[in-house]
C-alpha cells in the first residue's frame, strides 16, 4: 500500500549576499555554474527588510498584546534591534543545531551549504 504524498512545500531562506551571485547572469563567454539555481529562484524570491521599522514593530507589539504568543516571544528575543523576521524563521535555533550537530549531521548540513553557497560557515 502506498501512502498518498502531497502537496509538498519546500521553503528556504537565503541571505541577499548569497542570492545575488546566484541570480547574476554570467559574463559573455564565461561558464554559468548557477544556471539551475537561477532557474529555480526566478520569480520565487521574496525580499524582507533586515529589521522591522518602528511602525512594523508597533503593529507586531499590538498583535502580541492581543494574544499572539509566538510574536510576543520573537519580539522579546529581538529586543531593540527589530530582527523579528530572523527569529521567526528560526535562525537562532538553526545555528544552534548546526553548532551542536553530530559529525554525520554536520556533514549533511555542510554538503547542503556547499551546494548552495560559497564555502563559508556560520560565524560563532
Amino acid at each position: 500500500m502506498t501512502a498518498e504524498r502531497g502537496p509538498i512545500l519546500v521553503l528556504g531562506t537565503l541571505w541577499p549576499e548569497y542570492a545575488a551571485p546566484y541570480m547574476a547572469l554570467p559574463l559573455p563567454g564565461a561558464g554559468d555554474p548557477h544556471s539551475r539555481v537561477r532557474e529555480l529562484l526566478a520569480g520565487r524570491v521574496l525580499t524582507f527588510p533586515e529589521s522591522f521599522d518602528a511602525p512594523a514593530l508597533a503593529t507586531a507589539a499590538a498583535l502580541a498584546e492581543g494574544g499572539d504568543q509566538l510574536l510576543a516571544d520573537a519580539l522579546a528575543r529581538a529586543g531593540a534591534k527589530g530582527r523579528v523576521t530572523q527569529d521567526l524563521a528560526g535562525a537562532p535555533e538553526l545555528l544552534n543545531r548546526y553548532r551542536h550537530a553530530t559529525p554525520a549531521a554536520a556533514a549533511v548540513l555542510e554538503a547542503a551549504m556547499d551546494g548552495l553557497a560559497p564555502v563559508e560557515r556560520p560565524q560563532e
